[in-house]
């Protein structure tokens, strides 16, 4: 087997793992808990493993004064956000859509590289602004989906897009990948630990089914699939391998359908492919942006 086509084969098993979690978590809140819950407990799975990896890579989890506060910032409005933003979602619409309003996020950095960073905005990105804005306002007119989980949705694409301008633009750019995703771990953690004790949103009294899952989504999503993601890069290019991860809001919207038995319509289905067709056209246009697309709920 060639390094392409070992490439291509790790890309497309990170999107699908990416895609496939998504539904694990949500059967997980059949078994008592929520987007609060899952946030905690799978971040709080993740920690020790992290650890074993860094500690076994020689890597030592020491932080400046300059990255610490990198880190808690980041930290805090990007990956602790978006995962409490993208999980409460799956409680009011389809995991799928879900999934796809969230993979708005490589337009999202686009736009506000435009808006702060002075980047050009180019004929591909107005192209593919459009798109996504007529495939979400597609989902509104579909009727059957409710605001409050579009909405959710949509933050967590925004706050997505903090995340990867956050990594790009300070000194976490040149962190060992498993030392970032420790320390964001542990910062989510904190982070939706006070939240839901304070609102009484954390639930531990869950079925044995929802442990198992819970597991899963920590296992899968925090150490297999970001792994598989970063060695595609090198290999066939952050182009191609952005390209390849759409499979991950397919993945997520025919195994909702399927295992969930979430409607999809014909609506619902143009939505998904103007969304996506902005996603691919901004990831075609923009190398830089590409490298960024990494999916961690």
């Amino acid at each position: 087997m060639n390094t392409r086509t070992k490439g291509i084969l790790a890309a497309i098993l990170s999107a699908f793992l990416f895609g496939s979690t998504a539904i694990m978590g949500r059967i997980s809140y059949n078994g008592g808990s929520n987007g609060i819950t899952l946030t905690f407990l799978r971040n709080l799975f993740a920690l020790p493993v992290l650890l074993f990896i860094t500690r076994s890579k020689g890597v030592s989890l020491r932080l400046t004064r300059e990255e610490f506060f990198s880190v808690v910032l980041v930290g805090a409005f990007g990956p602790s956000l978006t995962t409490l933003l993208l999980y409460s979602s799956y409680e009011f619409i389809p995991v799928g859509i879900a999934t796809i309003l969230h993979y708005m996020a490589p337009v999202t950095v686009a736009i506000v590289s435009v808006l702060f960073f002075k980047e050009h905005l180019s004929s591909f990105k107005i192209i593919s602004l459009v798109l996504g804005v007529t495939g979400i306002a597609l989902f509104f007119e579909a009727g059957t989906l409710k605001v409050q989980g579009i909405i959710l949705a949509l933050l967590s694409s925004c706050t997505y897009a903090v995340y990867m301008l956050g990594v790009e633009h300070t000194s976490l750019r040149t962190f060992y990948y498993f030392k970032l995703s420790f320390w964001f771990c542990l910062v989510s953690m904190i982070i939706s630990g006070i939240f839901g004790g304070l609102r009484g949103d954390i639930h531990l009294h869950l079925t044995f089914t929802a442990w198992v899952f819970t597991f899963l989504v920590s296992m899968l999503v925090s150490v297999v699939a970001i792994t598989l993601f970063q060695t595609a890069i090198p290999l066939i290019g952050s182009s191609t391998t952005a390209i390849i991860s759409t499979i991950e809001p397919i993945t997520g919207l025919v195994m909702g359908w399927i295992i969930l038995s979430e409607e999809i319509s014909i609506v619902k289905l143009i939505g998904s492919f103007l969304v996506l067709s902005g996603v691919c056209i901004t990831a075609l246009a923009s190398r830089k942006t590409a490298v960024k697309v990494i999916v961690a709920e």
